[in-house]
């Protein structure tokens, strides 16, 4: 059995002079024997043929065995594993052939396909101790703990005392108790580990346990220090390099950040990222100058003439982010000005014209371009933006077409898949979009966009947890990014999970810790948990910061926490002061937050006094005349407030929360018919505005016209695809006013999305489709908990009512359409209703369940 290396997780390639000695020496004994009878010549080809005929496939496959240690020790790895193949297709179970392939293809980096041939040799030798550590080590640099634990498991259980299953032994430990969120646990794999290294210093995976055990503890030096160490051993372990440059921020260490970034960059020269890093770095700290040279060098490195035109458009993106658009097409028509202009420069300059506005003149070189052109990898790229511009100008037939043209010729190109799943998610055709994220994936698997359109696949499935899941790895791939980090954030707080949310936002604070955007995240996650300790040191952070926006930010924050905290008072005099300081005559927000502050301590005559002295320092503003008219509204005088928003309206037409308040004020009026006029004037005005169009709907659905509803909220939808409540009420109609089969399946297709909800409304509808669709069990699931979440609501108990009959529980049903009838309702009683009563009727008359008379008389006696 070969040893492992005490510095690595990777196994020692085999000892292969004393393997082959070993070898050698089986055979010679076991050869068999010929007496020399014949001529030496005939004798040679006679033991030729009698060999050729007598060797049976197990040993020729030794010979094909030995010639491939032979080829290693030569130094010919390639023929080497030619013969081992030769080998398998002899005798499939040799095990020390299938070990040594694993082992050689493993040192010479092709870590993929030793993992397979390891597999191999696991699955038929299942207690091959080097097979089970090497494929739990390669689990662990894959992250895959489920591989971990199944062959580090076995390993434990076969060789507790080996040093190498020992590491493993304890990162398994360790990520249990994180899993698990056992400190103590944690602490005693660290310390554990810590205790391993004594004995083998070379271990990485001991190693990684001790950083992130210094990490957790914040002991920020002992984790750089760390890291020096383990660099050592493994110095071109990527992952290292960037886990060492996040603590280097956190500490705001910036001569040492800027020594590792170019440390990184001298050992990974190729590497468009890293380079990309160090020139962010340099012009963050104002040497554009320096950034440039480093472009400049990366660019002039190479001499091939693709690879130099794709750092060429590296250089060109950084001026066009530092110097501006006509920097930037500058260097790029001088760059351009050879016969051979690489179609990637080309390409880049209509990316630029297309974003500064020249929309057309940049789609008709891109269509230029590609005139002609074939369907190779540069010129698929090239389709694809140009797809992308073409759905930016409203040309989605266009890009459709350019992207199934790509995916004909290369079913596996990324940004194609990915602009494919968008519109499959939008249409609803979620299984298709997942199918084909899942290739995007399996092409980039640290794509995080494909990652993001994959949570928004399976929030539109309903599936919440596998959404989650993604979108925090996304934010582990990221690196804990900003953009990443705040994308899971928002849907943990949306989700009411603000102790993840917490975590996942001071972790990436950890590596940029005067980002305004996760400051902010932090500070509404605190408001949502009401914690306001912890939201005055985000304020503490947000001033630190001393940008204007960080301290208007930090003011705000400071006035909703005097407010939450019942010290209204000191929340108004706070603003009055930000009110009156310097810039107050140009930031009127910090005016109306002390109006709404004084809104909020029931000061209504003081708030009305504010918002006219407001408005008369500056009677046209329209944020000053808003603010006017929403306090008249505040403090009960609804006639001057609706004066103030018709005189809003009639200067401008589409402030739809204008028209929304006028709508508001004539149905608080008991105005219904007003109420009305003022909707069907404000849609004459804004077509589309969604909170009309939805008001629209609703009165639709009131007045009885389900036909009415339906298009208003098909048009709904498709301005807000995912909206849940629209989708709700969307799928609802679909499903109740029609017996069209088509009409079913489209509300299926949408209400996918509410399996996992726990909102009544949304688990009516999800349970009223699947009983449409014959799925009683399903449908009860969903109706019974429905039904208790809206008793007052008789559409709701004569669902639930039907899935009971589905399933032959006639007294159940009979129980809830009772229920139904016997809610009152103001105005015209539901549909629902009438065939509640009819149902009952039915099995009354059957004498399948007694009558309401009946049940009376039995409850009197």
């Amino acid at each position: 059995m070969a040893m492992l290396k005490a510095n690595s997780l990777l196994p020692r390639a085999p000892d292969r002079t004393q393997m082959s000695a070993e070898r050698f020496s089986i055979m010679v004994q076991s050869r068999p024997s010929f007496r020399p009878r014949l001529r030496p010549a005939l004798l040679a080809g006679l033991t030729v043929l009698a060999l050729a005929a007598c060797q049976s496939a197990e040993e020729r496959a030794e010979e094909r065995y030995r010639s491939a240690l032979a080829l290693l020790e030569e130094g010919d790895p390639e023929r080497a594993l030619v013969e081992l193949r030769n080998v398998f297709d002899l005798d499939g179970q040799h095990r020390e052939a299938r070990a040594l392939y694993a082992a050689t293809v493993l040192e010479m980096g092709r870590t993929r396909e030793a993992y397979g041939q390891y597999l191999r040799l696991v699955e038929q030798y299942p207690d091959d101790l080097t097979g089970n550590v090497t494929l739990a080590q390669l689990a662990l640099e894959r992250g895959d703990w489920e591989a971990v634990r199944r062959y580090g498991g076995r390993a434990r259980d076969a060789a507790p005392e080996n040093p190498d299953v020992q590491a493993l032994a304890v990162s398994i430990d360790y990520a249990d108790a994180l899993e698990a969120e056992d400190p103590e646990a944690r602490a005693a794999a660290g310390a554990r580990a810590l205790e391993l290294l004594e004995t083998q210093p070379g271990t990485l995976a001991l190693h990684r346990i001790a950083i992130d055990g210094a990490l957790r503890a914040e002991d920020l030096p002992g984790a750089l220090e760390r890291f020096g160490t383990v660099l050592a051993i493994a110095p071109d372990d990527r992952s290292l390099h960037d886990a060492r440059l996040r603590v280097l921020v956190g500490m705001q260490d910036m001569e040492g950040l800027e020594s590792a970034l170019y440390e990184r960059r001298d050992r990974f020269p190729d590497d468009d990222a890293v380079t990309g890093d160090l020139v962010r770095f340099l012009a963050g700290n104002g040497r554009v100058e320096d950034a440039l040279e480093v472009l400049a060098g990366y660019v002039a490195a190479t001499d091939d003439p693709a690879v130099r035109a794709e750092r060429e458009v590296l250089r060109v993106g950084f001026l066009l982010e530092q110097r501006g658009t006509e920097a930037a097409l500058a260097a790029l028509d001088e760059a351009l000005a050879g016969e051979d202009a690489p179609a990637a420069l080309r390409a880049q300059r209509a990316r630029i014209r297309f974003a500064a506005g020249e929309t057309g003149p940049a789609i008709a070189e891109l269509e230029a371009l590609l005139a002609g052109a074939g369907t190779g990898i540069e010129e698929n790229e090239l389709r694809v933006l140009l797809a992308q511009m073409l759905e930016q100008t409203g040309n989605r037939v266009g890009a459709q077409r350019l992207v199934a043209e790509v995916l004909e010729a290369d079913a596996t190109q990324v940004d194609a898949l990915k602009l494919q799943a968008a519109w499959d998610i939008e249409a609803d055709r979620v299984d298709r979009a997942i199918a084909g994220l899942r290739t995007a994936l399996d092409a980039a698997p640290e794509d995080t966009a494909a990652m993001t359109l994959m949570a928004q696949a399976h929030l539109r499935n309903g599936a919440r947890a596998l959404a989650a899941d993604m979108l925090s790895l996304a934010v582990d791939v990221s690196g804990r990014a900003p953009a990443e980090t705040l994308r899971y954030a928002d849907y943990l707080i949306r989700e009411g999970r603000f102790l993840p949310a917490e975590e996942a936002l001071i972790a990436a604070l950890r590596q940029d810790r005067g980002n305004l955007q996760l400051l902010l995240a932090l500070a509404r996650t605190y408001r949502g948990m009401e914690d306001w300790r912890r939201a005055a040191d985000v304020e503490a952070s947000l001033r630190n910061l001393g940008t204007e926006q960080a301290v208007q930010a930090a003011d705000g924050l400071q006035a909703v926490r005097l407010a939450a905290e019942g010290r209204a008072e000191e929340a108004v005099a706070f603003l009055d002061q930000l009110a009156a300081g310097e810039d107050a005559a140009r930031d009127v927000s910090l005016r109306v937050a002390a109006l709404r502050a004084r809104l909020q301590a029931g000061d209504l005559e003081g708030a009305r006094a504010y918002a006219e002295a407001l408005l008369a320092e500056d009677p046209g503003d329209i944020v000053r005349r808003l603010a006017l008219a929403a306090t008249l509204q505040a403090v009960g005088d609804l006639a001057g407030a609706e004066t103030a928003f018709r005189a809003l309206v009639e200067d401008r037409p589409d402030l739809e929360t204008v028209w929304m308040s006028l709508i508001r004020l004539r149905a608080a009026q008991g105005d219904p018919e007003g109420a009305d006029a003022v909707l069907e004037e404000a849609l004459a005005a804004l077509p589309e505005g969604p909170n009309l169009l939805w008001s629209q709907a609703s009165l639709l659905e009131q007045r009885g016209d389900p036909e009415g509803a339906l298009a208003v909220y098909e048009r709904l939808y498709e301005l807000a695809p995912n909206n849940a409540i629209v989708a709700n009420n969307l799928a609802s109609l679909l499903s109740t006013m029609t017996e069209d089969p088509e009409n079913l399946e489209r509300a299926w297709a949408v209400a996918r999305r509410l399996r996992d909800a726990e909102v009544p409304a949304f688990q009516d509808t999800y349970g009223w489709i699947a009983h449409r669709r014959g799925d009683a069990e399903t449908a009860i699931a969903y109706l019974e908990p429905a039904a208790q979440g809206l008793p007052g609501d008789p559409a709701v108990q004569y669902h639930l009512g039907m899935a009971y009959l589905a399933q032959d529980r006639r007294e159940e049903a009979a129980q809830q359409f009772r229920r139904a009838l016997a809610i009152e309702l103001p105005g015209p009683p539901p549909p629902q209703v009438a065939r509640a009563r009819a149902e009952l009727d039915v099995l009354e008359a059957a004498g399948v369940v007694p009558d309401a008379a009946t049940d009376a008389v039995t409850d009197g006696q």
